[in-house]
């Protein structure tokens, strides 16, 4: 009984990990990336790669994406979506982006000189540590 108990456990977080995001999209540099649809649009919250084969990506963020029924603009990049992902060797961020979350690329040590767009208004703390070459021309972070 007990056993039955541990698995029906093991099984729900499962479930409910996997469903964790809202939809998947390909990117236009052929990752999958996860996305949930927020206020004004859609946050990629992370991607599916295996580091096993942890060949050098270079990520293209899309700027819209869709969930089956509608076209979203991407206008954010969640919290820890990328980190720790030291694959990662260079970023494409889109225009549409407004908001970078907390700990977005934290030690994303592969990640060479990428720019962050002018039109994002919102860094979080933390969204680059330990990423040396960030160059950042939009409005001062507070």
């Amino acid at each position: 009984m007990k056993k039955t108990s541990i698995l029906t456990a093991v099984l729900l977080a499962l479930a409910f990990s996997l469903s964790a995001r809202d939809f998947d999209v390909v990117s236009p540099s052929g990752h999958t990336l996860y996305c949930d649809v927020v206020q004004g649009g859609a946050a990629i919250v992370g991607m599916d790669y295996s580091p096993q084969n942890a060949e050098p990506i270079h990520l293209v963020i899309p700027s819209h994406v869709s969930n089956g029924s509608t076209n979203l603009s991407v206008v954010a990049i969640g919290d820890s979506a990328f980190m720790s992902r030291s694959w990662i060797v260079a970023v494409q961020i889109p225009a549409s982006v407004k908001s970078i979350g907390r700990d977005a690329f934290k030690r994303c040590y592969g990640l060479g000189s990428f720019a962050v767009p002018a039109t994002v208004e919102n860094i979080a703390e933390d969204a680059f540590a330990f990423v040396l070459n960030v160059e950042y021309s939009g409005p001062a972070q507070g």
